[in-house]
């Protein structure tokens, strides 16, 4: 599987900022971007999880990251139980509800 990228948008989503502060964070240096130009437009901005994940261990605290890399997992768990049967998805839900439940 390829390396997975995230808009500024989806970024500020992940760990509860604002589109703004991610803008900021990356015009610092402290967070690693790479524009896409589209023709006719100024381009968007991309963020790699591997650089995202990476800003978090150098920036933030231990509980922050491991917050931000749970998000991001339960996040692609719910696309895969997404496109699952009914009966598959509820109980890889009911699991991921019973890891949740313990882990807090």
């Amino acid at each position: 599987m390829g390396k997975r990228y995230y808009t500024v948008k989806e970024v500020a989503e992940l760990t509860g900022r604002t589109p703004p502060t991610i803008y900021r964070w990356v015009n610092m240096g402290l967070l690693k971007a790479a524009k896409i130009h589209e023709e006719g437009t100024k381009g968007a901005l991309l963020i790699s999880e591997d650089d995202l994940i990476e800003f978090y261990r150098k920036n933030l605290t231990c509980r922050e990251t491991f917050e931000l890399e749970k998000k991001i997992e339960l996040k692609e768990i719910l696309k895969k139980a997404a496109q699952l049967p009914d009966h598959k998805a509820g109980k890889l839900l009911k699991l991921l509800s019973i890891v949740i439940f313990e882990c807090k």
